[in-house]
């Protein structure tokens, strides 16, 4: 009973520390992402995405014309450029809420893959400093929402295929939907689940099933842009 207690204690502490690195994390991340944030002038595409979202709160319809299916971000968007004096300020910042979320994935892939918290916050540091991502963090573009996605789509995938439950099902299948609604080439990454499962010598058939429901899930999720295609 007091060794159960003790491990009971152990793996609490071990969490507590782990949210608290992950909070100071995001803290810093915010920090530096948002800082100067509209010190870089617009690019042509994002005043397009800005003036579609616009467009969804004069009309009044969600599913505006956008070339390659970029609905996604002009929906998160919406919202913002509604309340907002600073567009450009106010819609980056949706994008670095979608970078945080693209870092805190590679934190939980690094932690899924290796089984252990140290690598997953490395992968999350990694992620924060690529000045790659560093970029498109802090734009009005598609391609950081979309890359968010893609390690999610992955995480996602190595859960199922080390046998985990219903819920990575859903975050799967609502996953592969969304990069399909952020832009076409984001039906790219449904090969992901494919290839992550081919990839093991050895997989139950309980899994291909998993993997099946999360498709299904996928296609209702992405059915506005599936039903616009030309």
């Amino acid at each position: 009973m007091i060794h159960q207690d003790s491990q009971r204690t152990s793996f609490l502490q071990l969490h507590a520390r782990t949210i608290i690195y992950l909070l100071v994390f995001a803290a810093v991340f915010l920090a530096v992402r948002l800082t100067n944030l509209t010190l870089l002038p617009p690019y042509v595409d994002e005043w397009l995405h800005i003036n579609r979202a616009f467009n969804v709160l004069k009309e009044g319809q969600l599913l505006v014309y956008t070339e390659g299916g970029k609905y996604l971000q002009i929906w998160l968007i919406t919202p913002v450029v509604g309340v907002s004096s600073d567009p450009i300020w106010s819609t980056r910042a949706v994008s670095v809420v979608a970078g945080l979320l693209a870092a805190i994935g590679c934190y939980f892939l690094g932690k899924t893959l290796f089984q252990r918290v140290e690598v997953g916050l490395v992968a999350a540091f990694f992620y924060a400093v690529i000045p790659y991502a560093f970029f498109l963090d802090r734009l009005v573009l598609n391609d950081g929402m979309l890359a968010a996605l893609g390690i999610y789509i992955f995480l996602f995938s190595i859960m199922l295929v080390r046998g985990s439950g219903g819920g990575s099902v859903v975050g799967l299948g609502v996953s592969l939907g969304l990069a399909g609604l952020t832009k076409l080439n984001g039906f790219a990454l449904w090969g992901i689940p494919i290839l992550v499962v081919l990839a093991q010598q050895l997989w139950p058939i309980i899994a291909w099933r998993h993997f099946v429901k999360a498709y299904l899930l996928a296609i209702i999720v992405a059915l506005p842009v599936i039903f616009l295609l030309p």
